[in-house]
């Protein structure tokens, strides 16, 4: 069994129908004629081609039809091209959002890394610099201990109450020491602000001198011992035991008015004593 034999039969009696057709133009095209009173054989080309016309139309018919299916189909799929498209740029937007987000996220990882990196970094230099501090300020105080100790064993004792004022112990070696040129930016020159009758001064704790500085320039003022209370000021400072602490601080750059002036040193000292219950002349202070 095969189509061919399924519409032969169709087919056949569709052949038969289409030739009475034809036969019935004929007439039909011949009694036309006689009632138009023209040419029977010019009225069958006539109407055939009449009937040429109407098939071409109709080709032409579908294909325009054929045409226009084909239009709307290139339509229909430059459209999914273009969504296709379009779907692949947003993907690939989102792609390189996801990328860019991840690198911020990844960069703000690695400052904050860096800057906890840097803070315990600060926080052990800190901590460091507080030990080496503390353990200057130990030997600095064990040293002061020391030589006060020593200085206090070589003092002796008083004979009476009215006995002249106690000599006072230099405690830096002011004869041995090599001088060191005044520098407030020089380590060694670490000074105190101290206050001496609302007059602002500098006390170097390690030598004991107290210096004021005047358009920018040391002057010696005086001198403290690490042993007593007072301040031994430059003028009152006449003994010749004093002599080794003015020379040294005039080596240091620093201007002593007594040896400037070349004043003759008397034999006679003062020392301005504070006691702890009462408010004296001179007093310092620490700002």
């Amino acid at each position: 069994m095969s189509f061919t034999a399924v519409f032969r039969s169709p087919i056949a009696s569709l052949s038969q129908v289409a030739k009475k057709l034809d036969e019935k133009v004929v007439i039909f095209c011949s009694q036309l004629a006689k009632r138009l009173e023209v040419d029977e054989a010019q009225m069958v080309i006539e109407f055939q081609a009449c009937l040429k016309y109407f098939e071409l139309e109709e080709t032409k018919e579908i294909e325009k039809i054929k045409s226009k299916k084909l239009s709307e189909e290139e339509k229909e799929e430059k459209k999914r091209q273009l969504e296709a498209e379009k779907a692949e740029k947003l993907r690939q937007k989102e792609e390189e959002k996801e990328e860019k987000q991840k690198q911020r996220e990844l960069e703000k990882l690695q400052k904050q890394q860096q800057k906890e990196a840097e803070k315990l970094e600060k926080q052990k230099q800190k901590e460091l610099e507080k030990l080496q501090k503390q353990q200057q300020k130990e030997e600095e105080k064990l040293r002061k201990q020391q030589i006060k100790e020593g200085k206090k064993s070589e003092k002796s004792p008083k004979s009476s109450p009215k006995s002249s004022p106690k000599s006072p112990s230099l405690g830096f070696d002011f004869e041995n020491e090599d001088p060191v040129e005044f520098n407030m930016e020089e380590k060694f020159w670490t000074c105190k602000e101290k206050s001496i009758n609302k007059e602002k001064l500098l006390l170097h704790a390690e030598t004991g001198l107290v210096i004021r500085l005047v358009d920018g320039q040391p002057e010696f003022y005086g001198w403290k011992s690490s042993s007593e209370n007072g301040v031994y000021q430059e003028d009152k400072m006449v003994l010749d035991k004093f002599m080794p602490i003015k020379s040294w601080a005039k080596k240091c750059g620093i201007h002593v008015p007594s040896l400037a002036d070349q004043v003759e040193f008397e034999d006679e000292e003062e020392e301005i004593v504070l006691e702890e219950d009462e408010e004296e002349e001179i007093i310092l202070d620490e700002e």
